[in-house]
């Protein structure tokens, strides 16, 4: 279910989607790891008649991931990313965040499904504008990986993102933490 350039918005659509989809049987055996990304990514729906999945278009800023030779997206729709992401705030995508890791916290409660998140160092820099209360009910009620430490290689000293051998190295760490409760936060 993961993807490129996805956003908060598409990682708790998809979970919902695959788990209110599948068997007792599968829910049983299922572990789910939930990556937060940068808030300021979104979805947005253009409705097709054959219900499409690529109806969901994936935006960030300055970014509409879908093909220009799509004929359903207009300039509209790329005025309207612009638009909506110069209107962003980031105490708007902490709340966003923060509504989406709860909502999924509790999808995984009612299915009895073992969960964890993981922010890959997204919101490290957010406490300046978190609400301490916030911050410490945001720390306690989400089951996060604590990943404050993990070392991996990047892409590149500019661009922070998991290198290829760098997602190898995360999915060890993360494999290791789960059999090791102590090692989370939450």
């Amino acid at each position: 279910m993961a993807a490129g350039c996805g956003s908060n918005q598409r990682s708790a659509r998809t979970t919902y989607d695959w788990i209110l989809s599948q068997s007792p049987e599968d829910l049983a055996k299922t572990v789910a790891i939930i990556q937060v990304t940068e808030p300021s990514r979104y979805e947005l729906h253009i409705p097709r008649e054959d219900n499409d999945p690529d109806s969901w278009i994936k935006c960030k800023i300055g970014v509409v991931t879908a093909d220009r030779h799509r004929r359903d997206l207009t300039d509209f729709h790329w005025d309207y990313n612009s638009t909506r992401l110069s209107l962003y705030s980031d105490i708007e995508g902490v709340y966003s965040v923060l509504s989406y890791c709860q909502s999924l916290t509790n999808l995984f409660k009612h299915f009895n499904i073992r969960h964890y998140f993981w922010n890959g160092g997204f919101f490290n820099h957010k406490e300046q504008i978190v609400p301490p209360t916030i911050s410490n009910y945001f720390e306690q009620s989400v089951n996060w990986f604590n990943s404050n430490a993990w070392q991996y290689q990047r892409i590149s000293p500019s661009d922070q993102h998991p290198s290829f051998e760098g997602h190898k190295e995360i999915a060890k760490l993360m494999f290791e933490n789960m059999n090791n409760p102590g090692s989370r936060t939450g």
